[in-house]
């Protein structure tokens, strides 16, 4: 799988260097995305499959660690690559890197193992379909517009009925893609809602903190990827430092509490961002 997932990934690159327009950037994208989803599950995979259970802390810990260092780190090549380069370069750089991941997930010997349950692709298509509707409607929402009440109707409406119709599927069909009741258990649900609002969060800053500097900063595309190195650091030595000490000492219940009262306090601060006046430096306002 991770093989499989790493070409559909690289080679839409190519494909975004070369494109024309907004609209074959996003196509491409979209491509490249189906193949990047398929290679963040197949990593956590290989580690719940070759890993024992009591030893998964530190491995996640790492996975984590590595995903935080590329997703914050990401921004500051880009961002130098485009400012020296062009934006399409940014894109090419991720042939020869895709080339070296294809080289090292083909080089794994993983045991092979044939389940016979079947890929419920209806519930995929119904979960994406949903999700897309859900996002083109928070992007609508945050935007101007003509005050058509279509532009935010149709894609509640849709994402809405699409993941109301993906959870009914889930308790009919024989092999869900997200089983009902792996939620009766309280940790697992727990964790989920925990894992969801780390994502909101992270997300948001890895997306919104660089358009931020650029748009209202007046930031460097390299200057906004500068400024997210102390979120690299932090990200990747806490990550590893917390998969060795649950590892290690087994208690799981104090991390998340403690990691929300660390990240709390700085999303406070954010909220005192104010536009820097006229002629003054992004870096001193």
């Amino acid at each position: 799988m991770p093989s499989s997932a790493r070409a559909p990934s690289s080679s839409p690159a190519a494909l975004c260097g070369l494109a024309q327009d907004m609209g074959q950037l996003i196509a491409f994208r979209a491509l490249q995305g189906i193949g990047a989803g398929g290679l963040m599950a197949g990593a956590v995979a290989i580690v719940g499959e070759l890993v024992p259970p009591r030893e998964q802390g530190r491995y996640q810990g790492l996975l984590a660690a590595t995903m935080g260092a590329a997703m914050t780190g990401g921004p500051l090549v880009g961002g130098t690559v485009t400012d020296h380069l062009g934006w399409r370069w940014a894109f090419y750089l991720n042939l020869p890197v895709g080339a070296l991941a294809l080289a090292l997930t083909s080089a794994l010997r993983l045991p092979r193992r044939r389940s016979p349950a079947r890929i419920d692709y209806p519930s995929a298509v119904l979960l994406m379909a949903g999700i897309t509707a859900v996002v083109l409607l928070t992007t609508r929402a945050g935007a101007p517009h003509t005050g058509n009440p279509s532009a935010l109707v149709a894609p509640a409406a849709g994402g809405a009925l699409c993941l109301a119709a993906f959870a009914v599927r889930q308790r009919r069909t024989a092999a869900p893609i997200v089983p009902p009741h792996i939620f009766r258990s309280r940790n697992y649900a727990l964790m989920s809602v925990i894992a969801f609002l780390t994502g909101f969060v992270l997300f948001g800053a890895v997306l919104f903190l660089p358009l931020y500097q650029q748009a209202v900063q007046d930031a460097s595309a390299t200057g906004s990827g500068l400024l997210l190195l102390p979120m690299l650091v932090a990200m990747t030595a806490v990550g590893a430092f917390a998969g060795r000490v649950v590892t290690g000492s087994g208690p799981t219940e104090s991390f998340p509490s403690r990691a929300a009262h660390c990240s709390s306090p700085g999303w406070s601060c954010s909220r005192r961002w104010t536009p820097p006046p006229p002629g003054r430096s992004p870096c001193c306002a």
